[in-house]
């Protein structure tokens, strides 16, 4: 369960309520979640197992050793990430259409710490990773200097041509592309702060 930061917004639960309810409905992967007492965000932990055990899982601050207070990351260099670790399509694909939500919806806590993967192990024994459901989507129009904690293709106002050249470099069409951006961009609703330039 979160509680309300000194900084926060007094609905601050709510809002994050929200956020996650259009995020499942852009068809992005988040937790299970609900409201407390109308007012306090509850999500379901991804990194403990039903029977308690911890799963392992790292942020992608720890496994390129970046800090938050030093925004550096790129989501090109996000999805080659995501895409090396777990060799999955699928992974690069929810990675693309978080960036495009971030974007779309003024969520411009998508620092390094914010985007996180887990390892298990299958059935032939083999360990494999994943990339984790998303967590902390909530409005944060401050950022970093005003700016998102990652850049989309080099810059913090991507065009739709950027988040394309984003997704092209990591095996996307440009086709599939745009798919996943008029996808989100259509579910986001009440929460759709920017329009992206083509």
């Amino acid at each position: 369960m979160k509680f309300r930061h000194t900084f926060d917004p007094k609905d601050i639960g709510l809002q994050e309520y929200h956020y996650n309810e259009v995020a499942r409905k852009c068809g992005i992967h988040v937790p299970d979640f609900k409201l407390m007492n109308g007012r306090y965000f509850a999500t379901r932990r991804f990194d403990i197992a039903n029977g308690g055990e911890r799963i392992h899982t790292a942020t992608t601050g720890g496994l390129l050793c970046l800090s938050p207070s030093n925004p550096v990351l790129d989501y090109s260099n996000l999805l080659a990430l995501t895409g090396y670790l777990t060799q999955n399509s699928h992974d690069v694909e929810d990675m693309f259409r978080r960036m495009v939500f971030n974007y779309l919806t003024d969520n411009k806590d998508d620092h390094c710490k914010n985007f996180s993967f887990y390892i298990d192990q299958n059935q032939t024994g083999h360990y494999a990773w994943h990339l984790a459901p998303a967590y902390d989507l909530t409005l944060w129009t401050e950022g970093y200097n005003g700016e998102h904690a990652t850049s989309v293709n080099g810059t913090g106002n991507p065009t739709l041509s950027d988040m394309i050249a984003v997704g092209k470099k990591n095996k996307i069409t440009e086709k599939r592309c745009r798919e996943i951006f008029d996808e989100v961009m259509t579910a986001c609703g009440d929460i759709l702060f920017h329009h992206i330039q083509p």
